[in-house]
């Protein structure tokens, strides 16, 4: 499949109704708008271009989303071109407003592919799903399938390439157990600002049988690690993290993980439980971005290891940089991968260009990344090689 590349993450993004919220003024993410951290996270594919089905001072029923393509040269450094889907999406939002200061609401985003670019016709997967309750005092509670905290109060500082953007996740896509640490499904989450803190609990219920496979996985059996469909199962995870805002535009966030896992996986490995911490800092000065993340987690997969991960990123934007038709963007990315008890490593290097035109409703963007990955003998990994993608968006 020619999704190796990219797992469809994006940032959370709070409707206007909800920008109660911390915002960093950085005009980034990769909509062009803006980082939005924290209360009644939601997930909208981008509030500023959503449709309004219906809208009167009380309620707000929208649809947004985005068709997206891209174009891979030496696609995932395996000699080869491979061309498709690139994270396509439509958003469905509906907000109610009492007089009272509360919010009620709720989202489904789903995942599709127009293009039928594999053999799984529209490939339709859920990304979101959950409905919840805001107060600008009293925090936000939702629950259903949502951004976790690592995310939210974290990754998101990093997780900023237009394309090749899940290789800034590896501080925590070794333990992506079917999406328990990306977008986790059968959570409820509490967000609640405190003065120039915003502080946050989420827990997940047993969720069954893991159906995953980790393309990125660090172990001491690559095998087990990138090959098999785990046998294990989740049986509850909580988290518990926070940021705290310096200024407008400085941020530092942290955030604790912990996930039991019951049974072995396919390869007779006992799978261990998961523990994972996080901590990174977002600086947006002007028309610049940086941000930088460290942690360090548990593998649940084959034999018991751990990993440090690293990951920085920066960007510059420049308005009107193509006049009347929209801004220019350029930026680097680096992440780093390392196994504890070997000499495994998972390493990138990105550099990318972007057009957003016509406020931000059509993006064009060229990624280049760099492969230094090593088993855990070192040897190099054989898809040490370049890969160059062009990526295309219309967001509606």
């Amino acid at each position: 499949m020619l999704h190796t590349l990219t797992k469809y993450k994006s940032i959370n993004l709070l409707s206007d109704s909800l920008s109660t919220a911390f915002k960093t003024s950085f005009k980034l993410e990769k909509l062009g708008l803006y980082t939005l951290i924290c209360l009644g996270s939601v997930g909208l594919a981008d509030p500023a271009m959503a449709f309004n089905v219906f809208k009167d001072a009380n309620n707000t029923f929208s649809v947004s989303g985005r068709f997206a393509y891209e174009y891979d040269f030496n696609a995932a450094g395996n000699n080869h071109d491979a061309h498709g889907n690139s994270g396509s999406r439509i958003n469905i939002a509906y907000d109610h407003h009492f007089d009272n200061g509360w919010i009620a609401f709720g989202r489904w985003e789903e995942g599709f592919d127009p293009f039928y670019s594999t053999s799984h016709g529209d490939n339709h997967f859920n990304r979101y799903r959950y409905l919840g309750i805001s107060h600008p005092t009293y925090g936000a509670l939702s629950i259903g399938r949502q951004n976790s905290l690592l995310y939210d109060f974290v990754d998101v500082f990093t997780d900023q390439p237009w394309l090749y953007a899940d290789y800034t996740e590896t501080a925590w896509s070794g333990n992506d157990l079917d999406g328990m640490i990306e977008r986790p499904s059968d959570t409820i989450k509490y967000i609640v600002n405190v003065d120039k803190f915003t502080l946050g609990a989420l827990y997940g219920r047993q969720r069954g049988d893991i159906h995953h496979t980790n393309d990125y996985s660090l172990d001491h059996n690559p095998v087990a690690a990138r090959s098999l469909t785990y046998g294990s199962q989740r049986k509850e995870f909580e988290e518990v993290g926070g940021q705290y805002h310096f200024t407008h535009d400085l941020t530092m966030g942290a955030t604790y993980h912990h996930a039991r896992i019951k049974g072995s996986d396919l390869a007779g490995y006992r799978q261990y439980n998961v523990n994972a911490w996080n901590t990174g800092i977002n600086w947006t000065p002007g028309n610049w971005f940086f941000g930088a993340d460290f942690g360090q987690g548990d593998h649940a997969t084959g034999p018991h290891s751990k990993t440090n991960n690293y990951a920085a990123f920066a960007a510059y934007t420049q308005p009107g940089l193509f006049g009347e038709f929209g801004d220019g963007q350029l930026y680097y990315d680096y992440n780093l991968q390392t196994d504890q008890h070997s000499k495994a490593k998972v390493e990138r290097n990105i550099l990318g260009i972007a057009a957003m035109l016509f406020q931000n409703q059509l993006i064009l963007a060229v990624d280049h990344m760099w492969y230094n990955d090593r088993e855990t003998d070192n040897a190099k990994e054989p898809n040490n090689h370049t890969s160059t993608g062009l990526y295309v968006r219309y967001n509606f």
